[in-house]
């Protein structure tokens, strides 16, 4: 806001009144003289008065347009600040909203996954089961069958990194057993007691 010296204040009120002022005549009296075209030029305590006034008048003005303008900065920033926590709010609402919804998405997706992964081991681990019997059937014994059977499983199975044949390859011990069991005389009897199909 500008500031303004009581010098340049009287200046304008000078100026701003100047226009009121007649024009004086010659008269040793000092009477104002009214020709019709000007006001009457008020008394010279009158004028000072009437300045006093006006200067009054025009800091009254100068001091509301301040509060004014103080409250408007107020409440503007009381807005605004209840804008931005209320859209800090919403975006952290948002945020919650979708991380939980993604973390959902991948929970479920990973379930799905996890069941068909689990499903394709194993359905290969009763596959190979079923392509080993015959070979470990052909050892002759169950001690025979336990010496060969993790080589006989690899070499069926895709290689090292093979999962199912790795689980299978870990089921020897009861394979072969099954495979020797009366109970269980066929591929199919024997993987299926050995937990594999």
């Amino acid at each position: 806001m500008k500031y303004f010296s009581a010098a340049t204040i009287f200046l304008v009120f000078l100026a701003q009144e100047s226009t009121s002022f007649s024009l004086r005549g010659g008269k040793k009296d000092n009477q104002e003289q009214d020709s019709g075209i000007f006001p009457t030029v008020p008394q010279p305590a009158r004028s000072l008065g009437t300045f006093t006034d006006w200067v009054k008048g025009t800091a009254q003005d100068v001091s509301d347009a301040a509060k004014k303008g103080t409250q408007d900065v107020v409440d503007a920033t009381k807005n605004g600040t209840q804008d931005a926590i209320d859209a800090t709010k919403t975006g952290t609402q948002d945020v919650i909203d979708t991380t939980k919804t993604g973390a959902q998405d991948v929970a479920d997706w990973t379930k799905k996954e996890s069941g068909n992964v689990s499903g394709v081991v194993k359905k290969e681990e009763c596959n190979i089961c079923k392509d080993v019997y015959n070979e470990l059937k052909d050892e002759g014994s169950e001690p025979a069958c336990d010496a060969v059977c993790g080589v006989v499983v690899e070499a069926v199975g895709a290689g090292p990194e093979d999962v199912a044949a790795d689980i299978v390859a870990a089921a020897c011990v009861p394979l072969c057993a099954a495979i020797y069991d009366s109970a269980t005389p066929s591929a199919s009897s024997a993987c299926k007691a050995a937990t594999l199909c």
